[in-house]
């Protein structure tokens, strides 16, 4: 099976940073089967997440991560379910845009704010988030790139060449979904993903 590139970040959102008390939650967008694994690039996002949020203490337990399917309903629930919890959390990253959307709209049937009362992130910027209310933090993935990456592997394999390994970087957009808005964006390390 061939599996396309994909750039996962290392680095927590920045509200998930800034208490040692926080709690924070993930939506994991997934077209598996439930009880299935989700795809590499998937599971790579949520790894990456849990690993930033133990470097600065935070854990992540089951409860606080969800399954999704890319869409906006999909995020809608998660993020419900985890308002529900005994011990909701303070933040929501979804692992994609439109389940960031969803997330959203889940806060706001709750008649809760972001970021006053919960801070909300997404894997895959989009032109459009600066146009949310509040503007989406996001980490936005080289797209460009991503697609000559896939094209190298596809002639790789038609040629009869084994696939590379191709580590692409991803970078942090911070709007004030988060609590801050900064001009600069950080670039952040990613994961390797087998192409």
């Amino acid at each position: 099976m061939w599996t396309c590139p994909s750039c996962a970040p290392t680095a927590a959102p920045p509200y998930a940073t800034s208490s040692a008390t926080s709690t924070a939650s993930a939506t994991a967008g997934s077209r598996s089967s439930p009880g299935r694994r989700p795809p590499p690039p998937v599971s790579e996002r949520v790894e990456a997440f849990r690993e930033a949020l133990r470097e600065h203490g935070l854990p992540l337990p089951d409860a606080y991560i969800g399954q999704g399917d890319f869409q906006a309903a999909s995020g809608r629930h998660a993020t419900a379910r985890f308002l529900s919890l005994p011990e909701p959390p303070d933040d929501v990253f979804a692992a994609d845009n439109l389940m960031a959307l969803g997330a959203l709209d889940a806060i706001r049937e709750r008649g809760l704010r972001v970021p006053q009362d919960i801070g909300l992130a997404a894997f895959d910027d989009i032109p459009w988030f600066v146009h949310t209310d509040p503007p989406i933090t996001a980490i936005a993935q080289p797209t460009g790139e991503l697609g000559r990456a896939a094209v190298r592997a596809l002639v790789d394999l038609i040629e009869g060449r084994p696939p590379q390994s191709v580590t692409l970087p991803a970078r942090l957009v911070v709007r004030r979904s988060c609590g801050e808005e900064r001009s600069s964006h950080s670039p952040h390390e990613s994961q390797r993903s087998t192409l």
